[in-house]
């Protein structure tokens, strides 16, 4: 059962008088952790997406987990609290268009959407130094996808954006290994003291002498 989990859970904290000097937030032992540490053998996989613009970093995180459900759980979801005045938010987008700094779903071949506040034009730059096998960035301005674990820079409008980033299965993609191993292979002729090679260039056949002359 997921109330068997334990994860991270965003907190306000909210004083109601400044204390010079600083001061001390108490906290009971019981309070500090959610039911029991997961069991071994569980296989939870996650993705971190850390968002940089203006000098400041935003985090949002998707973990994976065969007992989460799509919507919004609270205790397991966490909402994310969207300011006026930071450079830059990034958040997961659930099924119900709630925007969350973490998200625990179930694993799944639908997109994962995610939304972020820019303060003001320019860029933003993506990293994954965390994530799940198989997945990678995509952009829907641009139709472009980017691998996950590498960063990533695109040039955005200031606002709020949720119908640009995704999370993706990954297209495969063939090697050029691949692509040649369905070529013809180059053919090899001998008229009058002549060689030629013949070779196949995109689906055309192509005749080329030893000398280089085509």
């Amino acid at each position: 059962m997921k109330g068997e989990r334990r994860h991270i859970v965003s907190l306000w904290i909210v004083l109601s008088a400044c204390v010079l000097g600083g001061g001390a937030v108490c906290m009971a032992g019981e309070a500090r952790a959610m039911g029991k540490a997961l069991a071994a053998g569980d296989s939870i996989s996650r993705i971190d997406i850390y968002a940089t613009a203006g000098g400041y970093t935003d985090k949002a995180r998707v973990i994976f987990h065969e007992d989460a459900a799509p919507g919004y759980e609270a205790g397991y979801d966490a909402a994310k609290f969207i300011t006026a005045t930071a450079p830059i938010q990034i958040y997961i987008l659930d099924i119900d268009n709630i925007a969350c700094s973490q998200v625990m779903l179930p694993a799944s071949n639908e997109p994962i959407r995610l939304g972020y506040s820019l303060l003001t034009a320019g860029s933003i730059e993506i990293s994954t130094p965390v994530y799940a096998a198989g997945y990678a960035l995509y952009d829907a301005q641009t139709g472009e996808y980017y691998p996950l674990g590498e960063d990533v820079t695109l040039p955005s409008a200031a606002g709020t954006h949720n119908n640009r980033l995704e999370l993706r299965i990954a297209p495969e993609v063939p090697t050029d290994n691949a692509t040649a191993t369905t070529l013809p292979a180059p053919t090899k002729q001998v008229e009058k003291g002549m060689v030629t090679i013949r070779v196949q260039e995109q689906g055309k056949e192509v005749c080329y002498q030893v000398t280089g002359v085509r």
